[in-house]
């Protein structure tokens, strides 16, 4: 690891990638989303653990599933509704980067979380004001919604004719290979849009 490297690029490009933790936290570690919430990013030098607990928790991951048939698929938290917003605004003026789509994913599938009878409101709430505190809100056009579900439609994660995602067990614990509704699903992005 080499984090002085991250002192090259823009505050944007590092938070993009710093979802990508958000999400190993979410999915593996709940003291490790407590440490997230405490870091300050004035101080690059804390990246350093940070970086490295991130990279222990999906190596941990891979090494047990290296073909992607259970478990590996936890990885997969935020990113069923985070990849249809990325592909969705790539005809953008500026298009949004791949971590500030997948924050977008990740509230929602907290929510859809929440609607699937796994976790409390209270803990949707946590994790949604966190990376909001964290990214800058999007405004999402529900214009565009039938759009983003026909996206999700053809995601390869897709299990028969449901959409598939990773959800929360509870923070710290992912659930793999769970189907949602289009209504729970249109619920979810307007958690986003309101909340």
């Amino acid at each position: 690891m080499h984090t002085e490297f991250l002192q090259t690029l823009n505050e944007r490009h590092v938070l993009s990638g710093f979802a990508e933790i958000i999400k190993h936290a979410l999915i593996a570690d709940i003291q490790y989303f407590t440490e997230l919430k405490e870091l300050n990013f004035e101080h690059i030098e804390e990246l350093d653990n940070i970086i490295r607990q991130s990279i222990e928790i999906k190596n941990n991951i891979v090494l047990q599933d290296f073909e992607e048939r259970s478990i590996r698929k936890a990885l997969n938290f935020g990113h069923t509704i985070g990849h249809a917003i990325e592909s969705e605004h790539l005809n953008h003026n500026n298009p949004l980067l791949h971590g500030e789509a997948i924050a977008i994913g990740m509230i929602c599938e907290a929510y859809l979380s929440y609607l699937s009878g796994f976790i409390s409101m209270e803990a949707v709430m946590e994790v949604a004001n966190y990376i909001n505190s964290v990214f800058t809100k999007v405004d999402l056009d529900s214009n565009t919604y039938h759009r983003l579900i026909e996206l999700m439609q053809h995601d390869k994660k897709n299990i028969n004719k449901g959409i598939n995602f990773t959800l929360l067990e509870r923070i710290g614990l992912a659930k793999v290979n769970q189907t949602c509704s289009v209504e729970q699903i249109i619920d979810a992005l307007d958690f986003y849009k309101n909340h």
